[in-house]
């Protein structure tokens, strides 16, 4: 994802006068409709960079754990949304609710490969260690790659092997990713009870995997508003 847009004046070789767009985004791993939100987002901002390519835009990633509570080793998946939704019928309910969804954004979510509901604890602490060292580009690939673990390759979020061998993959360097003991529970609170959650320049809050018509006319009114 682009994280920032700037253009040059042809004409006079002056720079275009820039706007600021700053973006906050809450998440979990284990959410799909993060994840479908985040190509909502990645639409939106595409559109806005062909309308409004002078929008310097800043994406902020905060994690927001779903199931602290889980096993730091996790449960079985299958299990897991059975006993939450009650029944196998409902579980592949909501699944093709969800892979229709994310059909729209390009998306082929693979969830018979998914074997455990992973506690997201350690994918939220080692991205956090990661955002004070990893620029915007290498930190969007983290998050592409950790999202494509658990929701196409079916491996284990809650494993560190798996995760440093994606972020290498998404070329960090091994060294800044953290060392030694795992973390404890990973507690944080966003604008909303769950997630996505979205701040657009810390004033307007949306909720849910949002349409990115509706991203971008939020972006437009926030800018226009700065203006």
């Amino acid at each position: 994802m682009d994280n920032s847009h700037q253009q040059q004046s042809a004409s006079s070789g002056s720079r275009v006068a820039r706007s600021a767009l700053t973006i906050e985004v809450w998440f979990d791993f284990i959410c799909p409709w993060c994840l479908i939100g985040k190509r909502q987002l990645q639409l939106a901002l595409r559109e806005l960079h062909q309308t409004r390519p002078e929008v310097v835009v800043q994406v902020q990633w905060h994690g927001m754990s779903l199931l602290p509570d889980l096993p730091h080793e996790g449960v079985p998946y299958v299990e897991f949304y059975r006993h939450r939704l009650g029944s196998d019928a409902a579980v592949r309910q909501r699944q093709q609710q969800v892979a229709a969804v994310a059909a729209t954004v390009g998306l082929e979510i693979n969830f018979s490969s998914i074997q455990r509901m992973p506690n997201t604890a350690l994918a939220h602490h080692t991205f956090r260690h990661l955002q004070a060292t990893e620029p915007a580009e290498r930190l969007d690939a983290v998050l592409e790659s950790w999202f494509r673990l658990h929701f196409i390759d079916g491996g284990n979020l809650g494993d560190a092997a798996s995760l440093a061998r994606c972020a290498k993959a998404s070329d960090v360097p091994a060294d800044h990713l953290p060392q030694g003991a795992a973390p404890g529970a990973f507690h944080a609170a966003g604008p909303a009870n769950g997630v996505p959650a979205f701040r657009i320049n810390g004033r307007y809050q949306l909720a849910g995997a949002v349409p990115p018509a509706q991203l971008l006319s939020t972006m437009t009114t926030a800018l226009d508003e700065a203006h």
